[in-house]
């Protein structure tokens, strides 16, 4: 059994692309950034990323193709709860900011629709952006995973199949988000122009409507905020 060490050793972290008898990183953004960017050499420690785990590995081969790492140990980490926001789409960076900061937060799931009022109606077409905007943020927060990441066409097809889902509501000016469960928590954040009345009315029959104050925050602010309070009530901020 691998040896298991504690979690936050001052390492730098990488996602595995691969991980058998050694541990592989083979995407070449990654490559060219470690060899020729940071110039890192065989030997080196690093923090390394695969399946939801995290390892602790030194260099063991780097070429063009791949960089091969030596598997040292597992390092412990404390379970994170699994945070789905499920957000209405904005144009311009406001997206970007959103997955951005969504991922050092913690959120493992992104789902991102149009609604009667958002500015946009589908940023399919910038998955592969997004995937390495996840990436990236992923890399630099330590996190043990890439965030998922769906693109979905109506708020009819969303899963609504978390624990407990909190709809956060400019109209809604009783209720706080307060979890009764432990488990998986999903947030839904309209567009600038908000929820149409028809909009909302469904959603409050699939969850709850919660208020996140008395100011209206813009659309690329509601989640993290909302984020934030969950991570609260759970004591992991």
């Amino acid at each position: 059994p691998m040896a298991c060490i504690n979690f936050g050793e001052d390492m730098r972290h990488f996602f595995l692309d691969r991980l058998d008898e050694k541990g592989y990183i083979l995407d070449p953004v990654d490559i060219h950034h470690m060899s020729k960017v940071l110039r890192l050499v065989i030997g080196e420690e690093l923090q390394l990323a695969y399946g939801g785990n995290l390892y602790h590995g030194k260099i063991e081969q780097i070429d063009k193709k791949k960089i091969v790492v030596n598997i040292e140990g597992e390092i412990s980490r404390p379970l994170y709860p699994k945070i789905h926001l499920y957000q209405a789409l904005a144009k311009g960076k406001k997206m970007e900011h959103i997955l951005q900061h969504g991922t050092e937060l913690g959120i493992s799931k992104f789902g991102l629709l149009p609604t009667r009022y958002s500015d946009v109606k589908s940023v399919s077409q910038k998955k592969e952006r997004y995937l390495r905007i996840l990436k990236d943020a992923a890399k630099q927060s330590q996190a043990p995973c890439i965030p998922e990441i769906d693109f979905y066409e109506s708020l009819e097809e969303l899963p609504f199949d978390e624990d407990e889902i909190f709809f956060c509501y400019e109209l809604e000016k009783e209720n706080k988000i307060n979890l009764q469960e432990k488990g998986s928590v999903g947030i839904i954040i309209g567009p600038e122009g908000g929820f149409s009345q028809k909009e909302a009315s469904f959603i409050k029959s699939k969850a709850q409507a919660v208020s996140l104050g008395e100011r209206i925050l813009r659309t690329e602010t509601a989640g993290l905020v909302a984020t934030a309070l969950i991570l609260r009530e759970l004591g992991v901020l």
